[in-house]
């Protein structure tokens, strides 16, 4: 009779007297632990073997109708001025959180099933999950790993030092201080708290001054003042940004210079009501909704995961709450735009019903098919309650065609976000520039992929080898703006390389105006990186390295207005027949035709847009 084998499920750093024994199978859950394996030659499967396309499909579209349920919930007990604050926590955040660990406990959970094992080692993380369950006696805990935080609990600031870019990471707490105090100051300094009297005013949600500047001054070209509430990233975040909120006479709008000393004095007598209601429900130990793992303590951690995010930005919540409020009763509010529906200020905003017009406005290169619909969550199409402002005619009729929102929802602005791109003369260049840019590798789609590391490391050190033999040309990796994980291990990637630049912050706009050629490495296929249309845009040829093969018929690709290939493909050749010929394939003029197809009103969608607002 053969005896029974232990399972190590490894996550996160390992101690390597935990894992000598040679008896046992090994899966890794994470890219650390799979390094760390491969680094000790010991042979091991990864979770990408353990869970299928379908499966991970079937995870996400669980995920989506869980956090569509949470988005309508109403009768937790947590509510403030009839708003369920549990109901207005980010959704994009928990989708990741969410997409990160299900298919981990399923993958446990079916191992479980199976029965093979004598025991299974995993991470205190999955061990809690699985704790005071049928399965608990099977389970043992290998190693701590610090529990997965939301993105946005600890908030990375960028500083440039001459060429020298670096950032830091301050929790949320801290961050928000520092936020407070530089628009304090900034307010002051610029006149940036000015409320100009008698003129109406439209509300910009969470915008950025130095992305979005064309409309903050066609909308101040308008006799109106634009009106910007932010509290996610400061919009005086840089002395760009300061000088666009001062040419378009924008008001900086926060909690301390709007609210009533009345209002800010009732917040901290709500505060303790609400901290003793939250209390309770972590005491009762009822979760909000028993809907993602009925097998688990899944359900109850995430509720506890939920209240703590309450906890920690409850004044937030309550600011805005009151700020939305009284926004939405004052008379010289003509609209309110956002570009999203899944984030707490735009939440709440929403939440708080009245006759001011709240429109979307698309903020990304969106991109989508029948079969991929079941993403379009992620760009709140389901959400809208007036209008949406969409970029151009692919958009419309995927949302009419598909979605089924009256054409009398739908605004055709084309996109503000990129009137500038449009009037921009093409630099003179003394000197080619190959401007590499890395997508992060993000689970909110498919859950880990650790395999596409593997592949990703693969296609950067093909392209460094590419790139040192050939002269006079300059290189540059560009990493993805946003807080990712991954970011980090596509920098170590590279970084043992000192001939290339690896920078994050800089503008792209820049970047690809000054480049001759452009390279995008892709993880994922299910859509596109709008770094792609900003080279279009700016009549760049874009080689687009594609880490899947799951191809999808968007117009950008059967248009052939860039360039793709797989990992796996010849990409030396390939590289260098567009270094040498860029105009071979035709990219130029294709990508004009695809732009013609996909974006109405180029260089003027900031006048169209707010034209709409006014008739609207």
């Amino acid at each position: 009779m053969l005896t029974m084998k232990n399972l190590y499920i490894l996550q996160g750093k390992i101690n390597t007297k935990e894992i000598e024994d040679e008896t046992v199978d090994y899966i890794a859950f994470d890219y650390i632990a799979h390094n760390f394996l491969l680094t000790k030659k010991i042979p091991h499967s990864v979770i990408d073997d353990h869970i299928d396309d379908e499966e991970r499909e079937n995870i996400f579209k669980r995920c989506s109708e869980y956090l569509k349920k949470l988005e309508q919930l109403g009768d937790t007990g947590i509510n403030f001025h009839d708003v369920d604050l549990v109901s207005i926590v980010d959704r994009n955040e928990l989708h990741e959180f969410l997409m990160d660990i299900l298919p981990k406990i399923k993958i446990v959970t079916k191992l479980l099933e199976d029965n093979i094992y004598k025991k299974i080692f995993v991470s205190s993380e999955i061990h809690e999950i699985f704790s005071n369950t049928k399965f608990a006696s099977k389970l043992e805990k290998l190693n701590h790993v610090e529990k997965t935080n939301l993105t946005f609990e600890n908030i990375q600031i960028p500083l440039k030092l001459g060429n020298q870019e670096i950032k830091f990471s301050i929790n949320r707490k801290k961050y928000k201080t520092l936020k407070e105090n530089v628009e304090k100051i900034s307010g002051t300094l610029f006149n940036l708290k000015n409320n100009m009297e008698g003129k109406n005013k439209i509300i910009l949600l969470e915008f950025d001054p130095e992305i979005y500047f064309e409309l903050l001054k066609e909308i101040s070209t308008r006799d109106l003042q634009p009106v910007l509430i932010n509290f996610r990233k400061s919009s005086t975040h840089s002395i760009s940004a300061i000088k666009n909120l001062k040419k378009s006479n924008s008001l900086v709008l926060t909690p301390k210079n709007f609210l009533e000393k009345n209002e800010l004095e009732s917040i901290t007598q709500t505060k303790t009501s609400i901290k003793k209601i939250l209390a309770e429900i972590l005491e009762n130990k009822q979760p909000f909704q028993n809907l993602i793992s009925k097998e688990t303590n899944f359900d109850l951690l995430l509720q506890r995961k939920i209240i703590n995010i309450i906890f920690q930005r409850l004044d937030e919540y309550l600011y805005q709450i009151l700020i939305a409020e009284k926004i939405k009763n004052l008379d010289c509010i003509k609209g309110i735009l956002t570009l999203n529906f899944s984030g707490e200020t735009e939440k709440i905003f929403s939440k708080i019903r009245n006759k001011t017009p709240i429109i979307l406005l698309q903020h990304a290169f969106a991109n989508y098919l029948e079969p991929l619909s079941h993403f379009d969550i992620l760009d709140d199409y389901h959400l809208i309650q007036n209008k949406i402002a969409v970029w151009g005619d692919i958009v419309k009729n995927y949302l009419v065609k598909i979605r089924k929102i009256p054409e009398n929802k739908i605004i055709v602005s084309g996109s503000p976000k990129y009137d500038s791109y449009f009037d921009s003369p093409l630099p003179v260049r003394n000197k080619k520039t190959i401007l590499v840019t890395l997508r992060p590798i993000i689970s909110h789609m498919e859950g880990p992929r650790i395999k596409l590391f593997e592949r990703y490391q693969n296609v950067i050190q093909e392209l460094i080898r590419i790139f040192e033999n050939i002269d006079d040309v300059e290189i540059l990796f560009k990493l993805h703006p946003q807080q990712n994980l991954s970011n980090e291990i596509i920098t170590n990637m590279i970084k043992t390389n000192k001939k290339f630049k690896i920078l994050q912050f800089n503008p792209i706009k820049d970047l690809l105006s000054n480049c001759f050629l452009h390279v995008n490495i892709a993880p994922e296929n299910f859509d596109a990186s709008s770094v792609i249309l900003e080279a279009m845009i700016l009549k760049k040829p874009t080689l687009n390295i594609q880490l899947q093969k799951n191809d999808y018929d968007f117009e950008f690709n059967t248009l052939n207005a860039i360039k793709s290939i797989s990992y796996d493909s010849d990409i030396k050749n390939v590289l260098l027949d567009l270094l040498e010929n860029p105009k071979k394939d035709n990219l130029i003029e294709n990508s004009q035709y695809f732009l013609s197809k996909y974006m109405r009103n180029m260089g003027s969608a900031s006048k169209k847009l707010i034209d709409a607002l006014d008739a609207f």
